[in-house]
């Protein structure tokens, strides 16, 4: 769930998301709700427990209007506050390190907006402000398992939100913990800066992931062999900084059945077979644009991957080749286009294994929750090489169920498509198009 602070009614605060915890929403009476974390343990019960502390403040968040209440209502000074500018995933970092960022949405039509335009006007307050509460100095850094417990005295409970708690680790980022601290704050921040799409079942996706994603195709070519490609060069993705993802991806198996021939001398017959295809081993993933739905809802990425000729004889390339691509994306609302354009670059035997030129287009809509429906395009022209000159394409109509949520915050999609040849028409030497039509099946778990 992606959360950002803001008034009871709009979006819970920063750190639900963030730092996992366990959080209930409770209004203030009257007609100002407020939002109040604070640890469940702490001494901190009102804003006017402290007198001096910290404002984190939401970039880009919209309830900078009302910041100055809290203090204001507590006869407090805003020169006793520290701005300090924070995205979600910032909050969830600083937390993790024992440092617990308290935050305070009010949504306020007249008495909060004359007194923080004079705030803004004198430079004491950090543009877009979302969440402030004051944090004593001398007050005793919050853990995780200490949970939070959003009051403000007097109120009653209309909601209750649970998450798994998490440990905060020591401050020391050269540790262990600190190390898996700072990882856990980038993967929170590529993926609250960018939208929330399930990522096509042929088409790469431009967004940045991390999960275990494993696929099986069952193709049916035109020579009459049918193969069953187990895994396809899926794997491992892992998400390195806020705009870096690296693929290991395991190496696709074969298993294809034969064709008997005719005649003595069993003209035509194919032989079956089982082994390794060439390895897909690595790709990297560079973000270079992107922005949440709530936002611009787009991605731009660039992908490079490396395949070694590792399969056994009968299907390798026996070369070396090389996969630049160009993935974007753009939304609007619930529908959603997915594209790339890319090339295959062998390293050697060019003439025989040829320049391909490969593009993919997924256009999909998000109904139900969970439910992805979409349909793909894609297609391949062939610049030399023994299918010089030609060119295949494949729709794929399919469905992509999820992100199912689990314990420990896995999240799990499955997805099914059918995969049809319309161009060109069968070709039997070379092989055009690669097979005739295919089942894909899915799976991701995201975490």
């Amino acid at each position: 769930m992606r959360t950002d602070a803001g008034a009871m009614g709009g979006m819970p605060p920063v750190l639900a998301r963030a730092a996992h915890a366990n959080l209930r929403n409770i209004p203030a009476s009257g007609d100002e709700p407020r939002l109040i974390p604070r640890p469940t343990r702490s001494e901190i019960a009102t804003p006017a427990s402290r007198s001096r502390g910290k404002a984190a403040f939401n970039v880009r968040a919209s309830a900078h209007d009302s910041v100055s209440v809290v203090p204001q209502e507590a006869d407090l000074s805003c020169a006793g506050i520290d701005p300090v500018r924070l995205v979600r995933a910032d909050a969830g970092a600083v937390f993790r390190r024992g440092a617990l960022w308290f935050d305070a949405a009010l949504r306020s039509r007249e008495t909060a907006r004359k007194p923080a335009a004079a705030w803004l006007r004198r430079g004491a307050l950090v543009l877009p402000a979302c969440i402030t509460l004051l944090l004593g100095a001398t007050h005793r850094p919050a853990r995780a398992a200490d949970g939070l417990d959003l009051t403000l005295p007097p109120a009653g409970v209309v909601d209750q939100q649970v998450y798994p708690a998490i440990t905060a680790p020591s401050a020391d980022t050269g540790t262990a913990t600190g190390i898996l601290a700072a990882w856990q704050a980038w993967v929170a921040q590529a993926r609250a800066t960018q939208p929330e799409w399930s990522t096509p079942l042929v088409t790469t996706t431009g967004l940045l992931e991390q999960r275990l994603r494993f696929d099986v195709d069952l193709q049916h070519s035109g020579n009459g062999t049918s193969t069953a490609d187990v895994d396809g060069g899926k794997g491992l993705d892992l998400i390195v900084n806020e705009t870096t993802e690296l693929q290991f991806a395991a190496p696709p198996y074969y298993i294809r059945s034969g064709v008997a021939g005719t005649g003595k001398t069993d003209k035509g017959a194919i032989a079956p077979l089982a082994g390794f295809n060439d390895w897909a081993f690595l790709r990297v993933t560079e973000r270079l644009a992107s922005s949440p739905a709530s936002e611009g809802n787009y991605v731009v990425s660039a992908l490079l991957q490396a395949q070694a000729p590792s399969g056994i004889a009968r299907l390798t390339t026996g070369s070396w080749e090389y996969l630049p691509t160009l993935a974007a994306g753009k939304g609007w609302g619930a529908f959603d286009i997915q594209a790339t354009v890319g090339g295959v670059l062998p390293a050697s035997e060019a003439n025989r294994i040829g320049y391909q030129v490969q593009t993919n287009v997924a256009f999909q809509y998000h109904v139900m929750e969970v439910l992805w429906p979409e349909l793909e395009v894609s297609w391949t022209y062939y610049a030399n090489g023994q299918r010089g000159g030609l060119n295949q394409v494949y729709l794929t109509p399919g469905l992509l169920v999820g992100r199912f949520t689990l314990p420990d915050g896995l999240k799990f999609t499955f997805g099914v498509g059918y995969q049809v040849a319309v161009a060109p028409d069968y070709i039997a030497k070379p092989l055009t198009p690669s097979y005739a039509h295919a089942w894909i099946f899915s799976t991701r778990l995201n975490f």
